[in-house]
């Protein structure tokens, strides 16, 4: 487990004792992280625009990049070989780890706020401040999908398997779209800005981050949710409650001793 220390320090800890097994010194508060799929390596960006691939079995530097200007967002590949980050003039740019080349950069219409690789690092996904997120096809360079929000987009990041985006803004709201067509499946309004956020591994739940200390957890799928509202009501809902409420009937894990034939009432587990 890496965890940054406001001051730059990067602790190296072991996930089941909490034991310090090493610790590394970064220039600038640092902005993300991501260890090689082998564990080996782990490479770290800081605001400062400094990027450093470190070798985790001797605690020494393989690379680092030094950009012109300060940075608000960091995405790596699953590799840690190659690293985006946004730039200047309304552009984002991906950087060859142990090289400190530049590989390709794409060009947004406002300042970009956020950046985000798919798993298999063959999209880039950007987040600016015209209000919009868009997806990148690297092999071609052009835009593949284009959202919109209401206000600055303040960050990206797509699922685990690839197939879904959520996007973060200063409207306030949180949206998850399909990544191949760019189509929104779920608005998610909040009474506060939301500063980051994550899927799960397995794609079913996500992470949201609000300024502060809150977190909040929520079930992506809709199927998901309604389990997880069932599991919190006193009652059972008829067959007519479902309609009314959520405009559907209910015939899955919360129908458990109901038969799809027979669901006038339904048993809550």
């Amino acid at each position: 487990m890496a965890i940054a220390i406001e001051d730059g320090t990067i602790q190296l800890l072991n996930a089941q004792t909490w034991n310090q097994l090493a610790q590394m010194e970064h220039n600038g508060t640092i902005i993300s992280m991501r260890f090689s799929n082998d564990g080996k390596r782990l490479a770290a960006a800081g605001d400062e625009g400094i990027v450093i691939l470190w070798d985790l079995q001797t605690g020494k530097k393989l690379s680092e990049i030094k950009l012109e200007d300060k940075v608000n967002s960091a995405s790596f590949t699953n590799d840690c070989r190659k690293v985006a980050m946004d730039g200047s003039n309304n552009t984002a740019k991906i950087w060859g780890v142990e090289t400190g080349k530049e590989l390709a950069e794409v060009k947004c219409d406002g300042q970009v706020f956020s950046v985000a690789f798919s798993s298999d690092g063959k999209r880039l996904a950007t987040g600016s401040d015209d209000s919009t997120a868009r997806i990148w096809d690297l092999s071609t360079g052009n835009e593949q999908a284009s959202m919109r929000h209401d206000d600055l987009v303040f960050f990206v990041a797509f699922s685990p398997d690839g197939k879904k985006l959520v996007t973060g803004s200063m409207d306030a709201t949180a949206r998850i779209w399909d990544a191949i067509l760019g189509e929104e499946l779920e608005k998610l309004q909040y009474i506060g800005i939301m500063r980051s956020a994550a899927f799960s591994p397995d794609g079913r739940w996500l992470a949201i981050q609000e300024w502060g200390d809150k977190v909040s957890i929520l079930p992506v799928s809709p199927d998901d949710l309604i389990c997880q509202a069932c599991s919190r009501l006193a009652y059972n809902l008829t067959s007519k409650d479902w309609w009314d409420r959520y405009c559907r009937d209910c015939n899955g894990p919360t129908a458990t001793n109901q038969s799809s034939e027979d669901l006038s009432t339904v048993q809550v587990v």
